[in-house]
């Protein structure tokens, strides 16, 4: 975990579930990896929960002695189909990677890797619908990891860790 002390606010509003929004102070951590973080804590004792919030990444909410609760999230891209794109005869106009700090094509989302932009660098890419891609746009999407692959073999320093979403 790397403690971030630029970025981020000290305070931010935060709603969690139908609760009302409420404000809450702010501790930024960059992690990666978090499945191995949460399986360390917990085999440590911890009371800890891992929650996937389906969009920008997972998290992991732990508590300190006093019962106070502290969140972590590593940020991942999500890969989807693009809507926008869905009748294109080019494949890479038929996908779309996003998070909280963008949305774009994949030639895109490599350069913004290679510049460090912001959410680009983190490693965790979550394939959402992968099986109805699979069913689909198969040429694509077969495409497409080739293309990543290929990314990283010229990028080493830039590997991937995939989740397929159903």
């Amino acid at each position: 975990m790397n403690f971030i002390t630029e970025r981020w606010p000290g305070h931010i509003r935060r709603k969690e579930g139908e609760g009302p929004e409420f404000e809450m102070f702010v501790l930024a951590f960059e992690v990666e990896n978090t499945e191995k973080i949460y399986r360390s804590m917990k085999e440590a004792g911890e009371r800890v929960e891992l929650i996937d919030n389906g969009g920008n990444g997972v998290e992991i909410h732990f508590y300190d002695p006093d019962g106070n609760k502290y969140i972590t999230w590593e940020l991942q891209v999500i890969l989807k189909a693009n809507p926008e794109g869905a009748n294109s005869t080019n494949w890479k106009d038929r996908f779309e990677f996003s998070n909280c700090c963008f949305r774009c094509d994949v030639d895109t989302f490599l350069n913004k890797i290679i510049e460090d932009a912001p959410g680009a660098r983190h490693p965790r890419i979550q394939i959402a619908d992968h099986d109805k891609l699979r069913e689909s746009d198969p040429d694509g999407l077969e495409k497409l990891l080739e293309t990543l692959e290929q990314f990283t073999g010229q990028h080493p320093e830039h590997t991937f860790r995939f989740v397929y979403g159903k």
